[in-house]
């Protein structure tokens, strides 16, 4: 039982370094398992490519019409691309990039016309690809409202020049969510919901028997909030996305997801920071203000964009997030900028923790040690499987989807472990925090 104003050991500060290694190798070995068997199922996307051969259809004398049946509701974000193929004569080193109009109507399941637009496309032939350009998205939809769905495609008011730029003939090119790889991702969700929301049950309960909650180490309260934010992720409503006719179930799972990465990343710095520097010493204003302002732009900016892009392309299909949305690259900007000030922060106080290690107390500079070392070795193993992967063309979306889904996981799962109170009280030589620098000087 907990003894008042007792505040005990970590446990992995009383438990021998060949068994932390060990728990990192079981960790390790259930993500290589559990994305072993993600290669015996089938690509996420079905995929079906057309080639037409119609040269009136240039000049806006005919239209192309292509028909998808017998669609389910598990088949979700169901999207038609225009692959236009460049003359080799016309085809420079450097490529060229051309706009066309297209006009698109799509029908669905009897229906008449639900959605017809007139939009210009951006069409890029780079010389990295000399035979097509790049795809250009035409038409999607998040989740499948119909069976039947009839697409037709007209060019309309391109100027000769224009036209001259291509071969009489281009490719369509239809993709789905495959009813596989959707039944893949509901029963790992709610896989993983049940490992985290029992660690995290776990973690409270041990915590609260061993010590009060005013006595757990700070790293202990954040990974409790992790483990909360990790059953989030992992979101409990995912399935109502498929089958409830609303987009808010289909915006609340990108939220959950994003605010969790960015949560990680706040842990982060806090983290590392809070290693060197004294809670008497953390201010408001120097301390928490720049990680949480930081985090909080990076998270508003990623927000609009995904929320702005679904609502869009919900009420019109014909939608592309590149293509219509003006602000797209100011965006983009944005967020590449805060996260390149996001790393630079971190990268200080890890370089910063590195120059303060000999006078930072054991316990400390054990934290250190064990948090980093755990989060290089998995960003660096899994970054050299993937690559190895990718280019023995063994790497597929289900093999991603579920490494990226077990990683996040099985490593708040790890911190939750080595961040359990253990059965040895703090002496008082472990609970002198020698007091380091000020943030105001850091």
């Amino acid at each position: 039982m907990a003894v008042p104003g007792q505040r005990n050991k970590l446990l992995l500060e009383s438990i021998p370094i060949p068994f932390l290694i060990a728990l990192f190798v079981v960790f390790m070995g259930v993500v290589g398992v559990i994305a072993s068997v993600s290669s015996f199922y089938p690509d996420m996307y079905e995929n079906y490519e057309t080639r037409k051969e119609f040269s009136e259809v240039f000049s806006g004398k005919k239209t192309i019409e292509v028909s998808i049946e017998d669609l389910s509701t598990l088949n979700q974000e169901i999207s038609f691309s225009l692959v236009m193929i460049p003359r080799k004569d016309i085809v420079s080193q450097t490529g060229f990039t051309t706009n066309l109009m297209l006009r698109t109507k799509t029908y669905t399941s009897g229906q008449t016309g639900e959605y017809e637009t007139a939009k210009s496309r951006k069409i890029v032939c780079n010389q990295l690809n000399e035979k097509v350009c790049d795809a250009s998205l035409l038409f999607k939809e998040p989740w499948i409202k119909m069976a039947d769905s009839l697409i037709n495609l007209e060019f309309v008011d391109n100027p000769q020049s224009v036209i001259d730029l291509f071969e009489p003939k281009f490719d369509l090119l239809f993709s789905y969510i495959s009813q596989s790889h959707s039944l893949l991702e509901i029963t790992t969700r709610y896989l993983f919901l049940a490992i985290s929301l029992s660690f995290l049950i776990l973690f409270v309960l041990v915590n609260r028997m061993r010590q009060h909650f005013n006595c757990w180490h700070d790293e202990q309260r954040w990974v409790a909030v992790l483990l909360a934010g990790l059953v989030a992720f992992n979101n409990p409503f995912y399935i109502l996305q498929y089958y409830a006719s609303t987009e808010f179930f289909t915006i609340l799972n990108i939220t959950l997801r994003v605010s969790f990465i960015l949560l990680m990343m706040l842990w982060l710095l806090f983290f590392t920071h809070g290693l060197y520097v004294q809670p008497k010493d953390r201010s408001f204003a120097f301390y928490y203000v720049p990680k949480v302002a930081v985090i909080l732009l990076l998270w508003i900016m990623s927000m609009f964009s995904f929320t702005y892009a679904t609502e869009r392309n919900i009420q019109d299909p014909t939608y592309s997030y590149k293509d219509d949305f003006q602000e797209f690259s100011y965006i983009q900007a944005s967020s590449v900028t805060l996260t390149i000030i996001y790393l630079l922060m971190l990268g200080y106080y890890v370089l910063r923790t590195f120059g303060l290690y000999d006078m930072l107390p054991v316990k400390f500079t054990g934290r250190f040690k064990i948090v980093w070392g755990m989060t290089i070795l998995v960003v660096v193993a899994s970054t050299i499987t993937l690559l190895a992967l990718k280019t023995l063309h063994l790497l597929t979306q289900a093999m991603i989807y579920l490494s990226f889904q077990s990683i996040f996981n099985m490593y708040v799962c790890l911190l939750s472990l080595v961040f359990l109170a253990s059965n040895q009280p703090e002496t008082v030589r472990d609970m002198s925090d020698v007091p380091l620098v000020g943030v105001e000087d850091d």
